[in-house]
């Protein structure tokens, strides 16, 4: 009786010890963060490699850059022949460990043009809010791209290994989407020339259709849905010789269109 006595103050020393140890490394983390805003120069193209941080895209009165983060870990920031380059410190790179408060905000004047955005990260969420970029190149392991009230121009390249991308009141110019586990939503989104989304597991929907333009669906385990048509068929198409084309193709999820 007395060894199982000991047995259990002993199993309560070590929570209580887990316990403040979690408290205690989880205030440290925090409180260690560390918010700084800088002017930047001007710039016109953006190039942004990321470990773990959140990044945001918005407009404001000028050039400028915000980071959240512990100071040990602040992602490098420079601007050099016009493009504003932001990439992960070293150790940074090293920790590889994602905090919902580390985060990068860019700030550009409104009415100023992106040329170029090339986007990668490895753990971290992309928000863009009212931008024209002519071509956009975004790549992500872990994380979510949403994109509001902004327009590209020439063309996109979007590769998502692990979240969902969703782009609302915007326009693009084509471009290929590539999608292995998350969901895709369009939504009020006027589309010109030939845009190409795939997904590997997730669904597809697209709201605000125009009913002019072309479509093709194709899904290998789910149902597709073209305005008033439904159909568990493999694929389904409309006006294929439209110059302007939408292509949904799934391996496991539905495909939907809507006006």
């Amino acid at each position: 009786m007395k060894k199982h006595g000991i047995c259990s103050k002993a199993g309560l020393v070590a929570i209580g010890v887990g316990l403040f140890m979690l408290l205690t490394f989880g205030q440290s983390s925090s409180a260690s963060a560390k918010t700084t805003q800088q002017s930047v120069a001007s710039f016109n193209k953006v190039k942004v490699n990321l470990v773990s941080n959140d990044l945001k895209i918005t407009t404001g009165d000028h050039f400028s850059v915000k980071t959240t983060n512990d100071k040990r870990l602040k992602p490098r920031i420079e601007v050099k022949d016009g493009t504003l380059q932001i990439k992960a410190s070293k150790k940074q790179a090293q920790a590889n460990q994602h905090n919902k408060w580390a985060t990068v905000e860019i700030t550009l004047p409104k009415g100023q043009q992106l040329e170029n955005l090339e986007y990668q990260n490895v753990n971290g969420d992309l928000y863009v809010d009212q931008q024209e970029i002519d071509k956009a190149n975004l790549e992500s392991n872990t994380g979510s791209v949403k994109i509001k009230r902004s327009t590209i121009n020439q063309g996109s390249t979007v590769s998502l290994d692990n979240g969902g991308l969703t782009i609302t009141k915007g326009r693009l110019e084509g471009g290929v989407f590539n999608l292995k586990n998350g969901n895709l939503q369009m939504h009020n989104v006027s589309q010109r020339g030939t845009t190409k989304i795939s997904n590997k597991n997730g669904d597809n929907e697209v709201i605000g259709a125009n009913r002019k333009s072309g479509y093709a669906l194709k899904t290998n385990n789910g149902t597709n849905k073209l305005f008033k048509k439904t159909t568990d068929d493999h694929q389904l198409t409309q006006k294929s010789k439209n110059s302007n084309q939408l292509s949904l193709t799934n391996e496991n999820g539905d495909n939907t269109i809507k006006e």
